[in-house]
């Protein structure tokens, strides 16, 4: 018996090892000037903006940064694309909001007449479907909502300061963060906000949302000591649990987070006096750690895929995540039939979770197709020891549409169906 619990134990062990090769490596971004915000519509077309009306486009996985004429010298806080053709930016000041329609050869200002700041969270969940958050400096702000592509803005939330960031985690649920300890939540694409609020003296800022239960936020106290910067929620909101606590004696805060796999994310940790650090978490947010201190502060951080990511700030830095990661997950259960669970959530936008299951060591296979039948995406392509896993599936680079994912296994094929909704 004593043997046999032993060989069980060294099992469990082994199932928990993760061999993980990463790594932060500074790029050439061309200028010297503040970046706020980069984002990738897949691995190799992206795009950032910082001051000075700078926007930058990359075509080769951040090798070339290439800068855009906007025609605009204000700084642009926040830019999104939903394909290589369509995109926004979004200035700090005097409300200035671009829509390009040709991947940035050209700009119209399509902003609502704003009073002043409109850098206060931007999201579009399709190319005419959107969100915008506005504010007159630290009071008034608003969220606007758009069904026409920018053409026209309607209030869809006005009450609270200094919205600072905004996420979505498919079409329907999203959240915002604001000054007070605010974090709104809307469950119908932004058509209606609720208040969830953490802490009056608190300054939030990031929020990442895996799907509509599971999530954290970042942000900072308005005074100097210890205190939480990162808190985590499994139940939508409704309680937050404080995963990272910090001792400062400036103003110490998270402004963004990002994850490149359900388990491997990062928090870029801001600092009133300059230099931060990018904080790492390997557990879905449950505990982080201190991983890179660059030179100059950052502000921007986005994530293509499991080995692909990029972050950047002040003077002009670049700084691109490779990853490679050979990982077995402890399993939660012990299976006893292969299985394929649906994915959640569905519809999505633009990344979903996959669940599946495995009753003895097999090489596992899950492919994504298209209606035409014609394979999009491998997710999984290995030897896999028994277990329950998860996999994520970014559906950034794909077109709103019905997919299907495979899986097979031994003698098991499974099939479901997916929507995606942009």
């Amino acid at each position: 018996m004593k043997s046999t619990i032993s060989v069980i134990m060294i099992a469990v062990l082994m199932l928990s090892k993760t061999v993980i090769a990463q790594s932060w490596v500074q790029q050439t971004s061309g200028t010297d000037s503040s970046l706020f915000d980069v984002h990738f519509i897949d691995p190799n077309n992206g795009f950032a903006c910082g001051v000075g009306g700078m926007v930058l486009k990359t075509t080769n996985g951040g090798i070339n940064w290439n800068p855009l004429s906007t025609g605009f010298t204000d700084g642009f806080q926040i830019v999104r694309f939903l394909n290589a053709d369509t995109g926004f930016v979004c200035g700090t000041t005097n409300g200035i909001l671009l829509k390009t329609t040709n991947g940035g050869s050209s700009w119209n200002d399509i902003g609502p007449t704003l009073p002043d700041h409109s850098n206060g969270g931007m999201w579009f969940t399709s190319i005419d479907t959107g969100c915008i958050a506005i504010g007159s400096g630290y009071s008034n702000s608003k969220i606007l909502k758009t069904h026409n592509g920018g053409v026209t803005w309607d209030t869809v939330y006005a009450g609270v300061n200094w919205i600072s960031y905004m996420n979505f985690s498919d079409a329907y649920h999203g959240w915002a963060t604001a000054s007070g300890g605010t974090i709104l939540k809307t469950t119908d694409g932004g058509n209606n906000w609720t208040v969830l609020q953490l802490g009056d003296n608190y300054w939030m800022s990031g929020v990442y949302f895996f799907d509509p239960n599971d999530g954290l936020v970042g942000g900072g106290f308005q005074t100097t000591g210890t205190f939480p910067i990162i808190w985590k929620t499994t139940d939508s909101g409704n309680n937050w649990l404080p995963v990272f606590a910090q001792s400062s004696s400036v103003w110490i805060g998270v402004s963004k987070i990002g994850f490149a796999e359900i388990n491997i994310g990062y928090a870029i940790n801001a600092v009133s006096t300059g230099a931060g650090s990018l904080l790492k978490t390997t557990n879905g947010g449950t505990t982080w750690a201190v991983e890179v201190t660059p030179k100059k502060n950052l502000r921007g951080l986005f994530f293509t895929d499991t080995t692909n990511g990029y972050a950047v700030g002040d003077g002009g830095t670049i700084l691109k995540y490779s990853g490679t990661t050979d990982a077995v997950h402890l399993p939660t259960s012990y299976p006893t039939a292969f299985a394929l669970e649906q994915n959640y959530p569905n519809p999505f936008n633009p990344s979903t979770s996959i669940e599946y299951s495995l009753p003895k060591d097999s090489r596992v296979e899950i492919e994504v197709f298209d209606m035409l039948g014609r394979q999009v995406k491998t997710l999984v392509n290995e030897e896999k020891t028994s277990g329950t896993y998860k996999v994520r599936f970014n559906a950034t680079s794909l077109s709103s549409g019905v997919y299907f994912y495979r899986m097979s296994s031994d003698n098991f094929f499974g099939i479901k169906k997916l929507v995606l909704i942009k």
